[in-house]
């Protein structure tokens, strides 16, 4: 079985060899991308766990009008995004990324 989540600690090691890699985050792997939020990420000292949606999960979301990133701004896009990310600070705390809009 394979886990849901990721940790990230390189570009490398989100972008080709975890998300990339396999075809059923390839619709995340395409936004995250789209608006440099790889980059984004790497240029902080973060500790990062990724929950990727699939691309069914996204496919879904848009059949049943509930989520078209393609209807979206790049801000309410990369909203949306950024709830798939959790910030390790310290070892007990956890913090989601609440974008200023």
């Amino acid at each position: 079985m394979k886990k849901n989540y990721l940790s990230i600690t390189s570009k490398a090691t989100i972008t080709d060899q975890i998300i990339c890699s396999d075809d059923r985050f390839s619709t995340f792997c395409d936004l995250i991308n789209e608006y440099d939020l790889v980059d984004y990420f790497l240029s902080n000292a973060f500790t990062l766990t990724v929950f990727p949606t699939t691309k069914n999960a996204f496919n879904a979301m848009k059949d049943n009008e509930l989520l078209d990133f393609d209807e979206l701004t790049r801000e309410q896009s990369i909203y949306v995004l950024l709830y798939h990310f959790v910030v390790v600070v310290a070892e007990e705390t956890v913090y989601t990324f609440r974008p200023r809009m």
